[in-house]
């Protein structure tokens, strides 16, 4: 799939769309990298937390297996780079885009579709 220029600068010039890409593909870095400083700063005052911190348990998921810190930090970050991604995608791309796109294999076919995430 080709990509397309931001809708904020011109179509016709190359040196923008280049520009605007490399924008584009900065700020989404940032989102990537963000929640990482965010989370560790609000739980661990500016510090990655030990391998202690990390592996330990602080929760049972629904199957009676142990989340550990690890696992709940993973998570609260990578809520915070998704959502940032949308915000980022929403205001500088005028495309339709999908983050986590979903698909159906048809093994007797061997076909791949992309389906939405109602229809999973």
């Amino acid at each position: 799939m080709p990509l397309k220029a931001p809708r904020m600068l011109s179509h016709h010039n190359p040196c923008s769309r280049i520009v605007a890409l490399l924008l584009t593909s900065s700020i989404l870095g940032a989102c990537a990298t963000g929640p990482e400083r965010f989370v560790n700063a609000a739980l661990f005052g500016n510090r990655e937390p030990t391998r202690e911190e990390c592996g330990e348990e602080v929760d049972v998921d629904g199957c009676g297996e142990p989340i550990t810190r690890a696992m709940l930090l993973g998570r609260q970050k990578h809520t915070l780079a998704l959502a940032c991604t949308r915000e980022v995608l929403k205001q500088r791309w005028p495309a339709p885009f999908s983050i986590e796109q979903r698909y159906r294999y048809y093994r007797n076919a061997q076909f791949l579709e992309t389906i939405s995430q109602e229809q999973e």
